[in-house]
């Protein structure tokens, strides 16, 4: 595989399946400043094989409105899958992605060391937003994501094995804690930053219409960032107590 002369950069998240090839596909389909994100199917990792149910494959995804439901922690600058747009473009081999899952994408080492350079880890920690981070840099800074629908990985079901990995009380709290600072940090930040070549409003009008995201969003946004779980200071809950005490 080409992948190993360290042009390219790849990460997968553990217990996937690759299509036979899927790396000298990847690479046949991928400009210097593209981010390039095979299709994705669905694995059973108990037996390791795919999940056929009728579901099509997840080939595209947008960002969701941050603020859809009121004082909802679950809500953020997150990826949903739009199946309507699978189901619309399914001829369509190379298309454009407005966001990604992040268990698997592919870039050269060129759009690596030139646009992302780095996680941000000091405003997202350790385990969060990293599909915004990748996604949004790439478009804003005039680079292309991708979705490749001539080669596909498979990303685990977890089913009644859960993860295979596990926390303690306290882990727990700052891992919680740490996914709530990035959910936070990535609405702020992309909505509102001016450090790049295109800003999130260009980025949606790109993709529009978009569903969940009201044409109005930009007005909205000054509204419902008054109802964001957040502005409640984390009181009575447990998990966020870091937070309250800044631990």
């Amino acid at each position: 595989s080409d992948l190993s002369k360290g042009d390219y950069i790849m990460k997968c998240d553990e217990h996937v399946m690759f299509d036979q090839g899927f790396d000298v596909r990847l690479i046949a389909d991928c400009e210097d400043n593209w981010v390039v994100v095979p299709r994705r199917k669905r694995l059973n990792a108990e037996d390791w094989t795919l999940i056929e149910d009728g579901r099509p494959p997840v080939d595209y995804m947008i960002i969701d409105y941050p603020y859809q439901r009121p004082y909802d922690k679950t809500c953020g600058l997150h990826g949903a899958e739009d199946r309507e747009t699978t189901l619309k473009r399914q001829d369509v081999l190379i298309d454009d992605l407005m966001t990604m899952q992040g268990s698997c994408w592919f870039m050269s080492r060129k759009h690596w060391d030139n646009c992302i350079k780095e996680m941000d880890s000091e405003n997202y920690g350790p385990f969060t937003q990293e599909a915004q981070e990748i996604s949004n840099k790439t478009w804003l800074s005039g680079g292309r994501v991708i979705v490749n629908k001539k080669t596909w990985y498979a990303h685990m079901h977890k089913g009644s094995g859960g993860k295979g990995y596990g926390f303690s009380t306290e882990q727990y709290k700052k891992h919680c804690a740490w996914n709530e600072r990035g959910r936070v940090y990535a609405i702020e930040y992309w909505l509102n930053t001016k450090d790049f070549k295109y800003d999130f409003e260009w980025l949606v009008n790109k993709f529009w219409p978009l569903k969940g995201l009201p044409e109005d969003w930009k007005e909205r946004v000054k509204v419902d960032r008054e109802k964001d779980f957040s502005t409640l200071g984390y009181k009575d809950d447990f998990w966020l107590s870091n937070l309250r005490t800044n631990e």
